[in-house]
């Protein structure tokens, strides 16, 4: 299939796939043909993205938005119109963004919900009671402290909801400590 390209600020062709390679074409460079309602770049257009290996890949919208009827056509060898707004070439080839992680946040979040676990196996099973209230002390204490550090880094969303749940831990823990304190059997 024969396509139509823009060069220089013109509409040229028709010319045959590998004849636009030979004419200079990237993946940014815009083409046309009769099955097209519009304007679209080289790289979006399947049948050329094998020849363009190291191209551009694109997703979403583009840099500009051509409409293709006859009067704007390449039949009439006028540009086509810009249609929507200018996105700068540079964002087509920055590095993609690596998404941010908050890892003491997650891990005070993930200890919250063992330290969770741990106190219903307290609650559950008496035969292994104290083993069971050391480790659950031990763990909401570090879910604590790490969930307190991961607020203050970003993204916080886990951060904040291991901060919530250790805060009821430890809130369960110190009642736990002055119950023991406080009963006189304890002593004898």
């Amino acid at each position: 299939m024969k396509y139509y390209i823009v060069e220089n600020g013109r509409a040229a062709g028709p010319f045959e796939p590998y004849e636009l390679m030979a004419r200079g074409m990237t993946s940014r460079s815009f083409v046309w043909n009769k099955t097209m309602s519009r304007w679209t770049q080289a790289g979006r257009v399947p049948e050329l993205q094998p020849m363009l290996s190291g191209g551009v890949t694109f997703g979403g919208g583009s840099e500009y938005d051509y409409l293709a009827p006859a009067k704007y056509g390449p039949a009439a060898n006028q540009t086509p119109r810009r249609r929507v707004a200018y996105v700068p070439a540079a964002d087509y080839y920055a590095a993609p963004r690596r998404r941010r992680s908050n890892g003491i946040g997650v891990a005070g979040f993930v200890l919250a919900m063992v330290a969770l676990l741990l106190w219903l196996l307290v609650i559950a099973d008496s035969r292994h009671e104290d083993f069971f209230g050391v480790a659950f002390i031990i763990v909401g204490v570090l879910s604590f402290i790490f969930s307190f550090i991961g607020v203050f880094r970003r993204p916080r969303g886990l951060a904040i909801a291991g901060l919530a749940v250790s805060g009821v831990i430890m809130v369960v823990i110190i009642l736990a400590f002055i119950g023991l304190l406080s009963n006189p059997w304890l002593y004898y």
